[in-house]
């Protein structure tokens, strides 16, 4: 390894994600990397080191990259019908970025997507592109067959809710982000809904909740018992009704808050930390998009 990078993290703005949760959980020195080390890289004449680590962070597994496309399509303002040509539209930006992807130039272009499975060369191009298009295919075969969207798609624009960027909720002095969605709102009631790479486990279930409830009293004014939360998930046309019951909402912020509270006094111990202040779970080292980096 190079000599190790260092960050007075400390200085820099602290929020909360499910994501976030997910990375520091698995591996803290894949949290400190991704949130922390990489950050300022995405500009051209930032330090090498710091570049490759923007890069790093940004690569892209085969179930994030079929998410991403699927919900920046979907969510995209512009028609009347959010479903129309959806498929066509799908595939015309898949076909542009793999051949972004083929070309090489999300290396320099940071804004551009990149597999991981591409960039370190664990699948020939041509196999792996193969594949993406067939599960594709059969994500957008479940998804045009939910009847959560189809319904969606045909409500009038006003009685639609669409959400395209992250959602940021304050709650207990801490920035909480969800990620983007849809739903609708009719009669001082609404349903939300988000489209997900994976099912939850039951705690995620309760966190989504909480985020859900908060979405509806600050953003859309709302009493939360008056929002239904659903889920649709890759290989299924049924949407998943997220159960009120799971959700202890005491538990949900003591969790947050002291998961967050954690983080803080590791990132401010001293005026700069370093990544070798951070623990490596070695268990997670074989998906981790930093492996390259830590074992050099």
């Amino acid at each position: 390894m190079d000599i190790p990078l260092t960050v007075a993290a400390a200085s820099v703005p602290f929020s909360w994600s499910l994501r976030r949760e997910k990375i520091w959980n698995n591996c803290p020195r894949r949290g400190f990397l991704h949130y922390y080390a990489a950050r300022g890289g995405h500009d051209p004449d930032a330090d090498p080191r710091r570049r490759k680590l923007h890069r790093l962070k940004q690569l892209l597994d085969r179930k994030e990259y079929i998410h991403r496309l699927l919900v920046s399509e979907l969510l995209k303002p512009g028609p009347s019908q959010p479903l129309a040509n959806w498929p066509e539209r799908i595939f015309r930006r898949f076909h542009r970025e793999r051949s972004a992807m083929l070309l090489g130039t999300p290396s320099a272009d940071h804004g551009l997507p990149l597999l991981a499975e591409l960039y370190f060369r664990q699948t020939p191009a041509m196999k792996l592109f193969d594949e993406i298009t067939n599960q594709l295919r059969q994500n957008l075969h479940d998804l045009s067959a939910s009847a959560a969207l189809r319904l969606w798609n045909c409500r009038p624009p006003d009685q639609r809710l669409v959400e395209t960027e992250l959602i940021a909720i304050e709650l207990a002095g801490v920035t909480l982000h969800m990620q983007p969605g849809f739903g609708t709102r009719v009669a001082g009631h609404a349903v939300f809904r988000q489209i997900l790479s994976e099912e939850p486990d039951e705690e995620e279930k309760a966190l989504l909740l909480l985020l859900h409830k908060y979405y509806a009293i600050t953003r859309l004014k709302l009493p939360p018992e008056n929002l239904v939360s659903e889920l649709l998930l890759p290989g299924k046309s049924d949407a998943i009704r997220l159960d009120p019951a799971v959700l202890n909402l005491s538990a949900a912020i003591e969790k947050i808050q002291r998961t967050t509270e954690h983080q803080r006094r590791l990132l401010s111990r001293q005026p700069e930390v370093c990544e070798l202040d951070f623990d490596i779970n070695s268990a997670h080292c074989p998906e981790c998009p930093f492996r390259t980096h830590c074992h050099s």
